[in-house]
């Protein structure tokens, strides 16, 4: 990545905090995850115990394509400001 483009908003950044946004809520939803199951086991609620995996894989599918939206958005304007940069070097 070039310095001088990143200080000139010619590279967005919002890929990169997006994608550490995700896996951080991912290890959080994890480690919450986690927490719930051994908490719902050692006081004898086997219900949730079947309903925490299940719920945890459900909110996992959920976060990934709604983050997978939001990236795609933002894929989008870089792409177009390749091609933009590429279509004004014809011209020159």
């Amino acid at each position: 990545m070039d310095f001088k483009k990143l200080l000139m908003f010619e590279t967005l950044v919002s890929s990169w905090i997006i994608l550490a946004l995700y896996w951080i809520l991912q290890a959080a939803m994890t480690l919450g995850a986690v927490y719930l199951l051994f908490m719902g086991l050692s006081r004898g609620a086997f219900l949730q115990a079947l309903i925490v995996p299940l719920a945890f894989i459900v909110q996992t599918l959920v976060l990934r394509l709604l983050f997978e939206l939001i990236f795609v958005y933002f894929r989008n304007a870089e792409n177009l400001q390749i091609i933009k940069d590429t279509m004004g070097k014809k011209e020159n």
